[in-house]
């Protein structure tokens, strides 16, 4: 039988997914309708895969409303999920939930308590869980125990992502920056290799004054003509990920939640370009988390180095390798964990993503339910709260 799949939000995200959907599920997953507040997205989208038959709505209700979907992907803005997931839960329609659960602590309990009320879960699309690499790592640590107890992990992550200036992501309000957008991932990355929940923290960040909105810069890619190895669409990062073919051919667009080719000097983002952290758990393992969005475009720019008493692993994300000293450096491994799909998004994570949606539909249970995302926003609520008092401790709370 084949489920019928409706999608809100067709920015990056949800545009990829359903791509995958159109090319590798087309015998187990139907997408019967699109949504988003820009009806050309939808156009868009529909043209891309070739399929004229799926239905558009600019209104998600309406879609709920009209629509006998057996599930949802909802890849709208972050402070948008609530609303979203309310829609979902009250017609009992299984969900993937993009990542980061939301901007405000609120919203996120909230949804998880529509888990509980409504006997309900949803599926979080942390992508580092589905990766084969990751899987392999956490395999390796914890069932083979070839480096023993852990007791240090360390997650650099230095990335181009420019684009944090320059589309939606740009104002905290929206998204909660990259420290919200990217790093849900880094710390839910570390509660999963920690084995444990945090017991506190001390955080550092800022936005570098070579960033600084500069007046009189608000001006777009499109309308630029000064050389800048920060253009959209043109810079390392975007193309390494060919984000060309999500490029908007809607220039007008002049929302806040449309433009996507912001100049990263602009005036009105107020989110951070980096920051680390230091976190301890309730197990004694210590947790560093170093990040920064104006990276450079390189093999190791997201690296996971994990100590145990026998040995050490690191995991270079974009290769895919695993590197492993054991017997306390007597011996020495080296793994390619990549599966095949790694070259396709989040490097194959996300076709991993679909199939456990399949069976999530199938069986309703969720490998990745709303109470992670719950647990990683108050980490990332903790960080920015140490980062306003200078590096202060910061005390985790039920």
């Amino acid at each position: 039988m084949i489920m019928k799949i409706g999608v809100i939000g067709l920015g990056v995200r949800g545009s990829s997914l359903c791509f995958l959907i159109n090319k590798y599920f087309k015998t187990q997953l139907k997408i019967v309708a699109i949504c988003d507040l820009i009806e050309e997205k939808c156009n868009t989208l529909k043209k891309k895969i070739n399929n004229k038959n799926i239905k558009s709505y600019t209104n998600a209700k309406r879609l709920i409303d009209n629509e006998k979907l057996d599930g949802l992907i909802i890849t709208s803005h972050t402070d948008q999920h609530l609303k979203h997931a309310k829609l979902a839960a009250k017609n009992n329609i299984k969900s993937i939930l993009d990542k980061p659960i939301s901007v405000n602590l609120k919203h996120a309990k909230e949804i998880v308590s529509l888990e509980k009320d409504n006997n309900f879960k949803f599926l979080m699309s942390f992508t580092r869980r589905y990766e084969s690499s990751w899987i392999k790592a956490w395999d390796i640590i914890f069932n083979k125990k070839i480096i023993g107890d852990v007791y240090f992990i360390k997650l650099d992550c230095f990335v181009p992502y420019t684009r944090y200036f320059q589309t939606w992501h740009r104002y905290d309000k929206l998204s909660g920056g990259g420290i919200n957008d990217k790093c849900s991932h880094h710390v839910d990355v570390l509660r999963w290799f920690a084995n444990s929940e945090i017991k506190s923290l001390t955080s550092f960040g800022s936005r570098h004054s070579y960033f600084s909105p500069k007046k009189n810069k608000n001006i777009r890619c499109k309308d630029c003509s000064e050389k800048c190895e920060y253009r959209r669409y043109e810079a390392e990062g975007d193309s390494r990920e060919n984000l060309k073919k999500f490029k908007s051919d809607n220039i007008y667009f002049d929302g806040l939640r449309q433009i996507d080719d912001q100049c990263v000097w602009a005036e009105g983002s107020d989110i951070l370009s980096h920051f680390t952290c230091n976190i301890n758990f309730e197990n004694e393992v210590i947790g560093n988390i170093n990040f920064s969005c104006f990276g450079p475009a390189a093999k190791d720019q997201e690296v996971l180095e994990v100590i145990g008493v026998k040995g050490k692993l690191k995991l270079i994300r974009s290769t895919g390798v695993i590197e492993i000293y054991h017997e306390q450096g007597k011996k020495f491994k080296r793994i390619i964990a990549k599966d095949k799909y790694h070259q396709t998004s989040h490097f194959g994570a996300d076709i991993r993503l679909l199939k456990s949606y399949v069976n999530y539909l199938k069986n309703g249970q969720s490998d990745v339910s709303a109470e992670n995302g719950l647990e990683s926003l108050k980490i990332i609520h903790m960080m920015k709260k140490s980062i306003k008092s200078k590096g202060k401790l910061v005390e985790k709370k039920n």
